[in-house]
């Protein structure tokens, strides 16, 4: 089960990864404030001396698992989101592993960003969560994938108004 989304900003690449997408405030506000996660810590943030950023954030989502997948995994799982930006392809891939399970479950990704205009464009995420659990592997794909598209779909609209907020 494979998840593609598109969400258009009024911003350009450039500003986006570089005042947006790694910036300390705008984070808190989106997964604290916005989507109300229990958790958002940042383990690792560094950039490399090619201009490579690479970042490891611990999670605990606001969500509430299905009944099968709490029996499972627990009444509130974590996860730890790994990610490298490249700078010369303007691409972030990314892989979460959580913290019950990471044997059986993995999600991986990459963030990309295409120029519309002068001061638009859209930002295209692709992710595969993959559940190798008899029973409710395909329970908790659905699950995770409806969790992500509810979360970037809200983030969209927080990171616009962050936008505007900010001037960028």
């Amino acid at each position: 089960m494979a998840l593609s989304l598109r969400h258009s900003f009024p911003t350009d690449p450039q500003t986006y990864w570089t005042k947006i997408f790694f910036d300390e405030e705008y984070n808190r506000r989106l997964f604290v404030d916005t989507l109300g996660f229990r958790l958002y810590e940042v383990l690792e943030q560094r950039e490399e001396a090619d201009g490579t950023k690479v970042r490891k954030v611990r999670v605990r989502p606001a969500s509430d698992p299905p009944a099968a997948v709490k029996k499972v995994m627990g009444e509130a799982p974590t996860s730890v989101e790994e990610g490298r930006w490249d700078p010369k392809t303007m691409r972030y891939t990314f892989h979460v592993t959580p913290g019950t399970l990471p044997d059986k479950i993995k999600i991986t990704g990459e963030t990309r960003t295409e120029k519309t205009g002068e001061k638009s464009m859209d930002r295209i995420v692709t992710a595969t969560p993959s559940v190798s659990i008899f029973g409710i592997g395909g329970i908790l794909e659905s699950f995770i994938e409806r969790t992500m598209r509810d979360s970037y779909e809200r983030g969209a609209e927080f990171t616009k108004r962050f936008i505007a907020e900010k001037g960028l």
